[in-house]
């Protein structure tokens, strides 16, 4: 009750146990990671700039990595990428799909007026 009070939105109560005993299919078909970043069926996207980024190895990074934070940067122009065909996200599809990213913005920016920061 104090949530409803304080404007939160109600807990959606989906069961993932199938999916993560299971490898079944996840009731949740779309998943906000904020404010600029959605995951929808196999696809991702980002839209701005996202720190750190980058892709990481056994070398790399470490403690003597030479390579400065400003460069670990990526997306600013926006990332799309299909995780089912790319899980390590390394083939940028943002320019190639405008139909999808067209769709994700459009359901992301509805995501966005649930949101809640807690700062």
């Amino acid at each position: 009750l104090r949530a409803a009070a304080a404007g939160l939105p109600p807990v959606d109560s989906l069961d993932v146990w199938p999916m993560l005993t299971e490898g079944e299919k996840s009731p949740r078909e779309v998943i906000p990671l904020g404010p600029d970043a959605l995951i929808w069926d196999s696809w991702k996207l980002l839209t701005e700039a996202q720190r750190p980024s980058f892709w990481q190895g056994p070398a790399f990074p470490n403690r003597s990595s030479a390579a400065s934070e400003s460069s670990w940067a990526a997306c600013a122009e926006g990332c799309l990428f299909d995780l089912e065909q790319d899980p390590t996200e390394q083939r940028n599809l943002y320019r190639e799909r405008p139909d999808i990213v067209s769709r994700m913005i459009k359901r992301l920016e509805s995501e966005r007026a649930h949101f809640f920061e807690n700062n």
